[in-house]
């Protein structure tokens, strides 16, 4: 009996705080800037029956049946996860903290300032999440759009090219192309006014390739721009969104992926 009785108190715990983060990726996790009431009604059309039966938590009655008296309110729970949302409810109740979640290391933080805050304080290996942060989002991005890839590429084939054409000797830049660091100064803010107007979607794949490809080296312009689903249209919001209780450590098993193109695979 003992055994099952913590067993059960362990449950309770795990499943509250289980239904506590799929209401923070739901309700906080892309809200950064947004209001109260736009985290709320995020919540709201989510799970509208656990809302309307916890939000606000059941205040006790005064003696006759009325409102709580005075400015002092007592609140009955029944368990755990009512705490949680007692404590969520008077957060909802003021304006002047915000809850955010950090790009970088992915955990909530509630920001010092009124300003944007995309990274939290914390440190990893030595390094803020705020210095190491848009580093790796300019990573990241590059690492999974192949048309910044060849941005990149392309940007140092040329810087290659200027500084060969710089080194040689006159005799020896007949046979190189005509290209050297005066004709590449006007390169790069060609480029990045292209690369701007690709990422702003002013511009398709094809044109931004061809615009920075000016002695026409790549072969074909026919790569495809990296689309995101929105992030409250993915799959894995639209699993929490049906199942509070969603647990992605029972739904998704590990694995070890095989990659043939490392050395030694085996």
């Amino acid at each position: 009996m003992k055994g099952a009785t913590i067993l059960q108190v362990l449950d309770e715990l795990v499943r509250a705080q289980r239904r506590i983060i799929s209401m923070f990726e739901i309700g906080f996790a892309d809200f950064e800037r947004d209001t109260q009431q736009a985290r709320f009604h995020a919540l709201e059309a989510a799970w509208l029956d656990l809302v309307d039966r916890y939000f606000q938590v059941r205040a006790l009655p005064d003696k006759d049946g009325g409102s709580p008296i005075g400015t002092c309110c007592r609140y009955a729970l029944s368990d755990l996860f009512e705490l949680y949302l007692l404590e969520l409810s008077h957060y909802f109740w003021q304006e002047k903290q915000r809850i955010a979640r950090c790009d970088c290391c992915w955990r909530y933080f509630i920001p010092k300032t009124n300003a944007e805050a995309l990274y939290c304080e914390r440190t990893i290996d030595g390094t803020s999440c705020k210095k190491l942060g848009p580093v790796l989002r300019r990573k990241a991005n590059a690492e999974l759009n192949t048309t910044l890839r060849l941005y990149d590429s392309m940007r140092r084939k040329l810087e290659a090219h200027a500084g060969q054409y710089e080194n040689a000797a006159p005799w020896e830049r007949e046979r190189l192309m005509d290209f050297g660091y005066e004709q590449y100064a006007d390169w790069p803010e060609m480029a990045r006014q292209a690369r701007t107007g690709y990422l702003d979607e002013h511009l398709s794949t094809e044109d931004f390739l061809r615009q920075i490809d000016i002695f026409g080296e790549m072969t074909s312009y026919d790569t495809q721009k990296l689309i995101l689903a929105e992030p409250g249209s993915t799959t894995w919001r639209k699993r929490i969104k049906l199942d509070i209780d969603f647990n992605p450590e029972k739904e998704f098993l590990p694995m070890d992926v095989l990659d043939f193109n490392e050395e030694n695979p085996q």
